[in-house]
């Protein structure tokens, strides 16, 4: 008898969890808020961009940004695309997406992206990322310089950063390669102009293609 109604009981428990989870569900869907999965941002900014089915190359938890904050790295043949998600109460939020073109038949893709949290500590997290097509390059380097204003009003070219991502880090996914980088904090002048360049080199150092890379920049409020 004991064990009779034992298993009564996780039946009933059992099926309010699996009501409570459609009702949830269903709640989502049509207030058309969050989603029950994280991979599920993943397909609706491949929907909205029209790009097919990504495979994740990579992902990374940064808390620093927000305390569930996940970020996706992403690509197929036609694009690459880094994808920012955070859990709320309402279920799993898209808080930025940037994309890459990768249909150029080009050596080298790239692109930035700028994320600024607000509150107590606010913080600017810089994140460089992309696709190397060319097998002769073997490194990529991030370059950031910046624009100062000397005593005579001139507008002087200054070098910042430099960011070596060696072919041992990148990551292989669907016989693609993949790098991706979060950069270390640095100090930059107020309102200085900054421009971010992406240089593939060989074996040797020797430096194949330059690109611009492509800006993106989002605010998160804390």
């Amino acid at each position: 008898m004991k064990k009779t109604k034992l298993r009564s009981r996780r039946r009933t428990a059992l099926r309010r969890i699996l009501i409570a989870a459609a009702a949830y569900l269903i709640v989502t869907c049509v207030l058309g808020t969050g989603v029950f999965f994280p991979t599920q941002i993943i397909r609706q900014n491949e929907e909205r961009h029209g790009t097919g089915r990504t495979s994740i190359v990579a992902w990374d938890w940064e808390p620093e940004i927000h305390q569930t904050q996940m970020l996706y790295l992403t690509g197929n043949e036609h694009v690459t695309f880094l994808i920012g998600s955070y859990w709320t109460f309402l279920g799993w939020m898209s808080n930025f997406t940037s994309a890459v073109d990768c249909s150029k038949e080009e050596p080298l893709y790239a692109s930035q992206i700028s994320v600024s949290t607000f509150g107590r500590n606010p913080k600017d997290f810089f994140y460089y990322y992309g696709r190397v097509d060319d097998p002769e390059i073997r490194c990529v380097e991030i370059r950031v310089e910046y624009i100062t204003i000397g005593d005579n009003g001139e507008m002087i070219m200054q070098k910042g950063q430099r960011i070596v991502i060696p072919e041992s880090s990148w990551m292989e996914k669907d016989g693609r390669q993949y790098f991706y980088i979060r950069a270390p904090e640095a100090t930059w002048p107020i309102d200085c102009a900054k421009y971010v360049y992406v240089v593939g080199c060989d074996a040797e150092g020797k430096e194949l293609v330059q690109l611009d890379m492509a800006d993106h920049s989002y605010r998160y409020f804390e």
